[in-house]
């Protein structure tokens, strides 16, 4: 039986350089081939602490496949290796500016059932949402890439703003949809 081990990280694990820029199709060859070679089913002759280790491995894989293919999973996830904890964050300093834009945003999504073209005023908030995280993307990989941690914190508390408006959008988009049906 191969040898079953659990990494230091996800990237460890799935042999590919940490780093915010990565190759999905890589990423979900190497997952594949990750999970038929430690799924537990594939260990039923091993020793119970060897199935033990499969199925946590697996549960590894997993969690690290759906980690490292989401932008702003794979962006937290990094600054977390660097010690910076986003899930217990009570920081709640912002950028005026952009509150100020996120503030005008919602408003416009909490009024697109009553503007006279729904769809078209959803997809328009769609697209300048789209841009924005784009924008917040490469923004990120650039304060990534320079070490500068404390500004690539700042932009992912912001992508998690615009992740968050992203599926409001999405929400009513298929409540629309549901309606026009």
């Amino acid at each position: 039986m191969k040898e079953l081990s659990l990494s230091p990280n996800h990237f460890h694990l799935f042999g590919i350089p940490v780093g915010f820029e990565i190759d999905l199709g890589d990423l979900s060859s190497r997952y594949l081939d990750l999970q038929r070679t430690s799924h537990p089913d594939r260990h039923g002759q091993a020793t119970e602490g060897e199935r033990l280790l499969s199925m946590q491995l697996t549960a590894t894989i997993n969690e690290g496949f759906h980690t490292l293919k989401d932008v702003l999973a794979r962006a937290s996830y990094l600054l977390e290796l660097q010690g910076i904890e986003l899930r217990n964050d009570h920081n709640t300093r912002m950028d005026p500016l952009f509150l100020m834009e996120q503030m005008e945003l919602r408003e416009e999504l909490s009024e697109v059932r009553q503007s006279p073209n729904p769809l078209a005023t959803l997809e328009k908030i769609k697209t300048l949402t789209e841009h924005r995280i784009l924008a917040l993307t490469a923004e990120y990989n650039k304060a990534y890439q320079a070490k500068n941690f404390v500004a690539a914190y700042e932009v992912v508390r912001k992508m998690q703003f615009l992740y968050k408006l992203r599926q409001e959008v999405a929400d009513i988009s298929s409540d629309l949809e549901d309606d026009l049906l």
